[in-house]
């Protein structure tokens, strides 16, 4: 049976969305939801690119537990950026300036 312990997928991925990043519509300068991945009920933010329009973490999704490393923006939404071949869980810990490199890790669950 495996057993996991992952305390910070009981928060909810929430960003503080500058005016840049959303162009000054109705919800710049507040908390937005970013929600989680197809299936997936929580999600964790770890870093915000340095003009705020990127933002990468870890999200649970559709029958796992475990998270799955994630890129948003306002345009495409939360997008996983998957596992490595073999793997059972990645998470995203941060993001360059320009947004456009993420580093982060990926494992498996020993049985």
């Amino acid at each position: 049976m495996k057993n996991i312990l992952i305390s910070n997928f009981l928060l909810v991925a929430l960003a503080f969305v500058l005016d840049s990043t959303l162009g000054g519509s109705a919800h710049a300068g507040q908390m937005v939801s970013l929600g989680a991945l197809p299936g997936g009920t929580n999600s964790f933010a770890a870093d915000v690119s340095a003009d705020g329009t990127v933002v990468v973490g870890s999200s649970d999704s559709e029958g796992e537990m475990v998270g799955t490393a994630f890129r948003w923006t306002v345009a495409e939404g939360m997008r996983s950026l998957g596992t490595l071949p073999g793997d059972d869980y990645s998470f995203a810990d941060a993001v360059s300036a320009d947004g456009r490199v993420v580093v982060g890790s990926s494992g498996a669950i020993a049985d």
